[in-house]
C-alpha cells in the first residue's frame, strides 16, 4: 500500500453511487477526479483505499479483478497475496516505483502504466520557478498583514539565462517547448537516448544542446530535474554534483524526490553554494522534512504536478477504457 506499512486487509468500501453495470470488482488506491471516480463506480464494484474506515473482510479482496493505483501506493508480493483473482494492475500516473513488475508477471498478471502529457507538470515547473524568483508567496503574504514592500524586493529573470534539463522525456520535452517559445533563454539538456524520435524532434524544432550531465551542471543558472527513477539516477544529484553547480543555480525537482540528496541540498543552501530550491516531490511523502520546507530559499508543494482538472481527466478516461478491455464482458 503506501510505504509498505498498513495491511491491504484495511481497505474501505466505496461506491460510485447507484448498482454498478458490472458484477467485477476494480481496487483503487489513492485519489482519482471525482467525475472519473464516479464512472468507474458506476460501471463496475469498486472498493477505494482512504483511510480511516471500516475494514473490508479478506474474502471481499479476494473478488477483485482489477487495481488503479496512483503514487505513493505499492503492489507487490505482499499486496498480491490478498488478492487472489486480481487480472490487471493500472497505473494512473508516470514512474514504475512501487510496481513489482516480475511478481505481476509471474501471476500472469496484465499492467498498464496511463500518464498524462507532462504539460502540467511542465507548467507547474515554470510556476514554481517564477515563484521563487520573484518572491510573489511572500510579497502576497506581506501584503495582506499591510505591508508595502517594493523598495525591498528585487528578483531575478527567465529570459537571457541558461535553462538545464535533466531528462528529456514527456515532461523535459515540455519544459522545453515553454523555455524555448515563452522566454529568450537558452535551453540544454542530458539524456541517455535523444536519438528516440519523439526527442530527436523536440531537439529539432526547439534547437536544443545537448551536453553530458556534468557540463550541464555546471552551465545551468535554473536547473530541471525530470529523468526518470532507476536505480542509476537514484541520488542523482548529490553533495559531489551540486558543488559543480553555480552557486546561485536555482533546481526545480518535479520528477522523484529521490533523485536528489535532501541533506546534501540542504547544505548546499545553508552554505550559500546553491541559489535555491523548487521542489514539487520528496523522499518521503507525505511527510517530507520540515527542515527542508522551512528553509528560506525553498519554494515548496505537496506532489501536485499532474493534479490538473485536464491531467487527471484524461488519465481516468484511458483508465476506464483500459479496464473495459479486462472486465467487460
Amino acid at each position: 500500500m503506501t510505504n509498505r506499512d498498513v495491511p491491504l486487509d484495511t481497505v474501505s468500501a466505496a461506491t460510485g453511487g447507484g448498482r454498478p453495470v458490472s458484477d467485477a470488482r476494480v481496487l483503487v488506491l489513492g485519489q482519482l477526479s471525482p467525475e472519473i471516480a464516479q464512472a468507474i463506480g458506476g460501471r463496475y464494484a469498486v472498493e477505494t483505499y482512504r483511510p480511516p474506515r471500516r475494514p473490508v473482510a479478506a474474502d471481499m479482496l479476494g473478488k477483485v479483478e482489477a487495481v488503479v493505483l496512483r503514487s505513493p501506493y505499492e503492489v507487490g508480493p505482499r499486496e498480491l497475496a490478498f488478492l487472489p483473482s486480481l487480472r490487471v494492475v493500472v497505473r494512473a500516473g508516470s514512474g514504475l516505483e512501487g510496481i513489482d513488475v516480475d511478481a505481476l508477471r509471474g501471476r500472469c498478471i496484465a499492467f498498464h502504466r496511463i500518464q498524462g502529457d507532462g504539460a502540467g507538470v511542465a507548467e507547474l515547473a515554470f510556476a514554481l520557478l517564477l515563484n521563487h524568483l520573484r518572491d510573489v508567496g511572500n510579497l502576497q503574504a506581506s501584503l495582506q498583514q499591510g505591508q508595502w514592500r517594493k523598495a525591498e524586493a528585487c528578483g531575478r529573470q527567465i529570459g537571457g539565462k541558461t535553462l538545464g534539463i535533466v531528462g528529456l522525456g514527456e515532461v523535459g520535452r515540455k519544459i522545453a517547448a515553454i523555455a524555448s517559445a515563452g522566454f529568450d533563454a537558452r535551453v540544454i539538456f542530458s539524456d541517455p537516448s535523444p536519438q528516440k524520435p519523439p526527442k530527436a524532434s523536440a531537439i529539432r524544432r526547439h534547437g536544443l544542446l545537448r551536453l553530458d550531465l556534468d557540463a550541464v551542471l555546471a552551465q545551468s543558472d535554473y536547473l530541471f530535474i525530470a529523468c526518470s527513477l532507476t536505480p542509476q539516477t537514484r541520488g542523482l544529484i548529490d553533495a559531489d554534483r551540486l558543488g559543480r553547480m553555480k552557486p546561485d543555480c536555482v533546481i526545480v525537482n518535479v520528477a522523484r524526490g529521490e533523485l536528489l540528496d535532501e541533506a546534501a541540498v540542504l547544505a548546499a543552501l545553508d552554505n550559500d553554494r546553491l541559489g535555491g530550491a523548487c521542489l514539487d516531490v520528496f523522499r518521503s511523502e507525505p511527510s517530507p522534512r520540515l527542515d527542508l520546507l522551512r528553509h528560506p530559499r525553498v519554494t515548496a508543494t505537496p506532489h501536485i504536478g499532474a493534479q490538473t482538472r485536464e491531467t487527471m481527466a484524461a488519465i481516468g478516461m484511458n483508465v476506464l477504457e483500459t479496464l473495459s478491455q479486462y472486465l467487460d464482458p
